[in-house]
C-alpha cells in the first residue's frame, strides 16, 4: 500500500500523537477500568476496548505494522460501525458517569453533540468498509483505480479516527 505508506507522514502530522497516544492508554487503561465495572458501564467499556482494538488494528495495517487486509478492514470497520450511531447513545444514560466510568458529565449537557459524534462515527465506519471492499473488488494491481482506492481507505480511517479523538477529548476524562 505505497499511496497510503505515503500518506503516514501527513496522517501522524495532523493526528497520529493523539490517535497513538489514546490506542497506547485506551487498551491498558480500559482493561483496568473495569475493575468493579457492572451493567451498562461495563458494556460500553467493552465496547469502547474492542473498537480501539480495531482501530490500532487497521492503522498497523495501513501504515505497514502489518500485512494488509482489506477484507478485515472492512470487517473491522463494520464491527464499528454496528456498534455506533444509537446503538453506542443508548450505554449512555443518564446518571452513569460515576467510577468506574470514563464518561464525562458533559455528555448528558451536550446530548445533541454526543449524539451527532455517534453518528458520525457509524457513517465513518460505513465509508471505510465500502472503500475497504471497494478495494477487494479492484484486486492487487496498480491501476489508477488501485491507487485512489488506497487513497479513499486512508480517507476514510482518517475521519473515523478523528472522530473517535473528537468525541474522547471532549466527552471522556484525559487520564
Amino acid at each position: 500500500m505505497s499511496a497510503v505508506c505515503e500518506g503516514k507522514k501527513t496522517f501522524l502530522s495532523r493526528l497520529g500523537f493523539w490517535g497513538l497516544a489514546l490506542a497506547a492508554i485506551l487498551i491498558p487503561t480500559g482493561l483496568m477500568a473495569h475493575a468493579g465495572a457492572h451493567g451498562v458501564v461495563m458494556d460500553r467499556m467493552a465496547i469502547m476496548i474492542t473498537n480501539g482494538e480495531a482501530r490500532a488494528d487497521i492503522e498497523n495495517m495501513l501504515f505497514g505494522d502489518a500485512a494488509y487486509d482489506a477484507e478485515r478492514v472492512k470487517n473491522l470497520a463494520g464491527a464499528i460501525a454496528e456498534k455506533a450511531g444509537e446503538e453506542m447513545t443508548k450505554l449512555f444514560p443518564e446518571g452513569t458517569s460515576h467510577d468506574p466510568s470514563l464518561a464525562l458529565p458533559v455528555i448528558w449537557d451536550e446530548w445533541g453533540a454526543f449524539e451527532e459524534l455517534a453518528q458520525e462515527l457509524r457513517r465513518n465506519a460505513r465509508n471505510l468498509e465500502v472503500a475497504a471492499d471497494q478495494q477487494t473488488m479492484h484486486g492487487d494491481g496498480a491501476s489508477q483505480a488501485q491507487g485512489a482506492d488506497e487513497r479513499n481507505v486512508q480517507q476514510a480511517f482518517e475521519a473515523l479516527a478523528e472522530t473517535c479523538d473528537s468525541c474522547h477529548l471532549k466527552f471522556r476524562e484525559q487520564l
